[in-house]
């Protein structure tokens, strides 16, 4: 992303300017393409809408076809959306939560490859804090393996 910067502020401008678009009115100014043998091989303009979806400075705002017009966030006020700004510990705790529910029971491996990998700080530390906070427990499933499921 930091290589890439001058990339995002072409497509946050490029909305501010001409409000919402598909996908395919951005060119590709990537100074770096993204790695990837998947589905995302040489598509770095939509690598770079999901990364800015993710920051929370765009959201699609229709759909035509199967393709998705996108604008910027603040183009939508939406009052019953905090707009907080989280520590990446909270993102971190909050994320993992997320995952335990989702998953259902899941070890702490489990917990970092699942919802966006990287994302997972100091994971350890804040099942740890779920645990004596009683958010989560401990279960032990097959003999070694520690698991907290998602409640």
């Amino acid at each position: 992303m930091e290589k890439n910067k001058s990339f995002s502020d072409y497509i946050l401008d490029k909305l501010a300017q001409e409000g919402p678009l598909l996908s395919n009115r951005f060119d590709d100014r990537a100074v770096e393409d993204w790695a990837s043998t998947g589905w995302t091989a040489e598509r770095n303009v939509e690598m770079m809408l999901l990364f800015l979806k993710a920051q929370g400075k765009i959201m699609t705002s229709g759909r035509i076809g199967n393709q998705r017009s996108w604008d910027l966030t603040e183009h939508f006020p939406l009052n019953w959306v905090s707009r907080e700004k989280l520590s990446q510990r909270e993102v971190a705790r909050r994320v993992t939560q997320s995952s335990l529910r989702a998953l259902g029971v899941a070890t702490a491996g489990q917990i970092r490859k699942h919802f966006v990998r990287g994302c997972y700080y100091e994971l350890d530390r804040i099942l740890a804090e779920l645990e004596a906070e009683n958010s989560t427990f401990r279960v032990k499933i097959h003999e070694g393996h520690n698991c907290w499921p998602g409640i």
